[in-house]
């Protein structure tokens, strides 16, 4: 498959964020909201049915986080791209952002691509995905609001706490939907 060399025009942002003002105390997080490939993508080579699955998002979990977000008056992070295109919740200097395989599934337009394209893809999509995050929980810590960051495994996601020392947000998706709907009552 081609690169795309430049940013890609008329594509949607990078990264959503639903009710950023919420007064609830979560934020939510959902990395792979989406299965969205631009059209110069062509798909990366799979067809309708192939990005319709779950190798290309996770079904239900945006509406899911939408829903929850309304229940718990709380900001929505969610990216607006399949995860085909680079994996949000992966270290993009590790070797598996950007699968050429998914569940068995060869993933063409990811074979072989050239150092130059990852890096675009890193910079388009993971990069505004990450500031963004950071930046509404340092809203939510500014504000002396709880904050739970579900990027289960990521340590490298830190904010500094009300006495000044760094401690890892983390928790998993379970943990944080039984806290979300202990808190729905």
């Amino acid at each position: 498959m081609a690169t795309v060399a430049s940013a890609v025009s008329g594509t949607v942002e990078a990264v959503a964020v639903r009710n950023r003002r919420g007064r609830g105390g979560f934020v939510l997080v959902c990395e792979h909201a989406s299965n969205h490939v631009p059209p110069a993508y062509r798909g990366l080579g799979l067809d309708g049915a192939g990005l319709a699955r779950h190798i290309a998002w996770d079904i239900g979990a945006h509406a899911l986080a939408e829903r929850l977000a309304t229940l718990l008056d709380a900001p929505l992070v969610h990216a607006t791209h399949s995860r085909l295109l680079i994996d949000l919740n992966r270290d993009p200097a590790a070797p598996d952002p950007i699968v050429e395989t998914s569940e068995d599934t060869p993933i063409p337009g990811n074979r072989e691509l050239p150092p130059g394209e990852r890096l675009r893809r890193r910079q388009w999509l993971y990069e505004p995905f990450h500031a963004m995050l950071a930046s509404v929980l340092d809203e939510r810590l500014a504000a002396d609001r709880v904050v739970i960051d579900d990027e289960a495994g990521h340590a490298h996601h830190k904010a500094r706490m009300r006495d000044g020392a760094d401690e890892n947000l983390a928790a998993t998706g379970l943990v944080a939907v039984a806290l979300a709907l202990r808190a729905c009552g």
